[in-house]
């Protein structure tokens, strides 16, 4: 994760000086192997490298995220920083920087901003948000990320997170219940009457890849998005306005994985400070996901 950050990075800045830290020896290689001259590869940043550096971003394993911040803060570092999904981070020990932001890219889609500004001056009454994927969380073999003793555990952590953040940005939430938990199928709820909704659905033959879609209904209208097109049907008169990425002309300033990754780090390497809701959600994301887990843990 950490080299495609590198890479959009050197994509909007090819002068731009950068050290990625890697602790295994045969991955330095390859690295060494596939970077440009402008990339340094260690094992290990001196304190002197990690004070004078502007930006840094933590894309390791999460359970290491607190020992990177830590070593981060014990060199002197005060710049921007970006920390990957899930945080996995005190939010006492981010109260030192000023620009924090998370890895939940979904939010730098150019039509979620669109949905969120036309939710914004209406009373919403559901929301759902569905992930389709065509990958199989019921396969068997050890592969690091499965977990094949607790059903839906494998598919919350690769999808999930996403979702419950998405959700956060449009609503306040701050219980989600399970109302059913298969390898391929997770769908919870914020109360009995799934007024909002995240269904997870995996091993679809319907999608080659995955694909998210969130659809909220008003007192007005139906609003509806997968990142690559805008849907808004008015109750009343069942007129449809819609539009798609390629009919507005979208286009990024360097495109390496979509338009939302280029525009994260865009704002990332950008002047404007970073929303402070970002990191917020991302916590508050973190805690949802611990008190899923602890509960599908229980129900294995």
């Amino acid at each position: 994760m950490g080299l495609s950050h590198a890479a959009m990075a050197g994509l909007y800045y090819p002068n731009l000086k950068m050290t990625i830290v890697e602790s295994n020896f045969k991955t330095r290689m390859l690295l060494h192997a596939i970077t440009g001259k402008n990339i340094r590869i260690t094992n290990k940043a001196s304190c002197s490298q990690i004070r004078s550096a502007t930006h840094a971003v933590i894309a390791t394993p999460p359970r290491i995220h607190m020992v990177n911040l830590d070593q981060l803060c014990n060199a002197g570092f005060t710049g921007r920083l970006l920390v990957e999904k899930p945080v996995a981070i005190r939010s006492s020990a981010l109260e030192k920087f000023d620009d924090i932001m998370s890895g939940y890219v979904l939010r730098h889609s150019y039509f979620w901003r669109r949905f969120k500004e036309s939710l914004s001056k209406e009373v919403v009454n559901k929301i759902k948000i569905r992930l389709e994927t065509n990958q199989d969380f019921g396969l068997q073999g050890g592969m690091w990320r499965l977990h094949e003793d607790v059903p839906g555990l494998s598919l919350l952590h690769e999808f999930g997170s996403h979702c419950i953040n998405l959700l956060l940005d449009l609503v306040p939430v701050n219980e989600l219940y399970i109302s059913l938990n298969e390898k391929n199928r997770v769908v919870l709820t914020t109360n009995e009457y799934s007024d909002f909704t995240i269904d997870l659905c995996a091993k679809s033959t319907n999608v080659r890849k995955s694909v998210y879609t969130i659809t909220a209904n008003t007192d007005t209208a139906k609003y509806q998005t997968d990142f690559y097109s805008f849907i808004k049907i008015v109750n009343d008169e069942g007129a449809e306005v819609s539009s798609s990425l390629a009919a507005e002309g979208v286009r990024s300033q360097a495109y390496l994985r979509g338009v939302d990754f280029s525009e994260q780090m865009a704002i990332f390497l950008g002047g404007e400070s970073f929303n402070p809701k970002d990191i917020a959600d991302a916590l508050a994301t973190d805690q949802l996901l611990a008190k899923i887990e602890e509960v599908m843990q229980c129900q294995k």
